[in-house]
């Protein structure tokens, strides 16, 4: 998209018309002339689970053994969901979470790709509200909140309905479509997703992340899983 001058903009799909003004940078001129009423987008979409992978293809035994070699988990899952570690001690970071609340004054967070749920549950017993989304059928199976929920799930402490892992959980694969949570939240948190996600599907994690006030987000050095397989890779 260009200004009336020429500026690039970007790819932005918000609607809004954009007005030239040499007192002002092409980001300036898209913030001033954005329509706030149509971000965040309303509502929440139906989250989209993905297929399971078939079992005992040739594509299959090769993730597993790459899966089994790195310590990622993912059975069943395929292949352009990555995988997930038990415990990814990289992406462990109290100093940080201590500083989301204590400075940004983080109070509700959506966690993005949140693996087995270890960074929402730290966040959680903070006495944060949470709510995570996952790809890995595989990973919201071994997480650790419904553990941590459990004793939640018959009260309504705000009420806004109980907690249960219904409502904080979501399973969802961004390569079929975009999910976004109802309410907007004060931050996101997403480590190590975006490596496992083609540009082509952004906007679908993207529109997840207009939700939000503030997003930490980080990638991975690492070579993600699906380079291992070519086939793999048109997929996502």
């Amino acid at each position: 998209m260009q200004s009336k001058d020429g500026l690039n903009l970007g790819d932005y799909s918000f609607e809004f018309s954009v007005k030239s003004n040499d007192d002002l940078d092409p980001i300036a001129i898209y913030t001033h002339e954005m329509d706030l009423s149509k971000v965040p987008p309303k509502g929440s979409p139906p989250n989209l689970p993905a297929e399971r992978a078939s079992s005992g293809t040739k594509e299959m035994e090769e993730i597993g053994k790459i899966r089994k070699t790195h310590g990622y988990g993912g059975s069943g899952d395929k292949t352009h969901l990555g995988g997930f570690t038990t415990v990814d001690s990289d992406g462990i970071s109290p100093y940080v979470w201590r500083d989301m609340m204590e400075y940004f004054g983080v109070k509700k967070l959506l966690d993005v790709g949140c693996g087995r749920g270890i960074s929402t549950s730290w966040f959680y017993m903070q006495g944060v509200q949470v709510q995570c989304v996952e790809g890995s059928h595989d990973a919201i199976e071994r997480s650790l909140l419904p553990t941590l929920v459990e004793e939640d799930a018959d009260t309504d402490k705000d009420g806004k309905g109980a907690i249960t892992k219904d409502n904080i959980i979501v399973e969802h694969d961004f390569s079929l479509g975009p999910w976004w949570p109802e309410e907007t939240v004060d931050a996101v948190w997403c480590v190590e997703l975006l490596e496992h996600v083609s540009r082509n599907f952004a906007p679908n994690y993207l529109t997840a992340f207009k939700k939000s006030a503030l997003i930490f987000a980080t990638h991975s050095i690492w070579v993600s899983l699906c380079s291992h397989i070519n086939a793999s890779c048109t997929q996502t």
